[in-house]
C-alpha cells in the first residue's frame, strides 16, 4: 500500500483561531496529520490540512479525508462554505514536485554592493532609507529584500544598471 498525501483547503463560516488549529487538525487526521494552516483575507476565513492516508485507492482516501474534515469542523461549530483545494498525491509525485522546486537566484548585501560597485554599508543605508519611506507610505527605488539581507538577483541587477549615480535626473531603464 502506497501512502497518499492529501491536501484539503476550504473556506469556513468563521475563522479558526490559530491556537486551536492544530488540535482541530489532530481530530480530523489523528497521527496522519502533517500540517494545518489558517488564514483570513478580508471577510474570508480559510482552513487547510495536509495529511497522509494508507487507504489503497486514492479516491477512497480523498473521500474519507473529506468526510472527516467536514464532520470534525461541524462538531467544532464550523461550516464549510466553499472548497479551495482537494488534492491526493502519491509519494513519487510528491518527491517529483519537491525535486523540481526552484528558488530564484538571490544576492547577499556584499554581492549587491559588488554589482553596484559600492560598499555593503551603502546597501544597508539604502535599505534603511527604503524601510523609512515604506513606513511613511512613500515609494523608494531601492528593491525590497526577499528576506533580511538577501535580494532577488534580477532586482539587484536592474537597480545596479539603472540607479542614479550623480546629481540630475535618474537614467532611463534599459530595455
Amino acid at each position: 500500500m502506497e501512502p497518499w498525501s492529501i491536501t484539503l483547503s476550504a473556506t469556513l463560516n468563521r475563522p479558526v483561531p490559530r491556537e486551536q488549529a492544530f488540535a482541530l487538525g489532530r481530530r480530523i487526521a489523528a497521527d496522519s496529520l502533517l500540517s494545518v494552516g489558517v488564514h483570513e483575507t478580508g471577510d474570508v476565513a480559510a482552513f487547510n490540512i495536509l495529511m497522509t492516508s494508507a487507504t489503497p485507492d486514492p479516491i477512497d482516501a480523498l473521500v474519507e479525508a473529506r468526510r472527516a474534515f467536514v464532520e470534525q469542523l461541524a462538531a467544532s461549530g464550523y461550516t464549510v462554505t466553499g472548497w479551495d483545494a482537494a488534492e491526493v498525491l502519491s509519494e513519487a509525485e510528491s518527491e517529483r514536485r519537491l525535486a523540481n522546486l526552484s528558488i530564484p537566484p538571490m544576492v547577499s548585501a556584499a554581492e549587491f554592493a559588488e554589482l553596484c560597485e559600492v560598499t555593503d554599508k551603502w546597501i544597508y543605508k539604502l535599505e534603511k532609507e527604503r524601510q523609512r519611506a515604506a513606513g511613511e507610505g512613500r515609494p523608494h527605488p531601492f528593491p525590497r529584500p526577499v528576506v533580511t539581507g538577501y535580494w532577488l538577483r534580477s532586482a539587484a541587477e536592474h537597480f545596479a544598471e539603472n540607479r542614479k549615480r550623480k546629481p540630475g535626473p535618474a537614467p532611463h531603464p534599459r530595455s
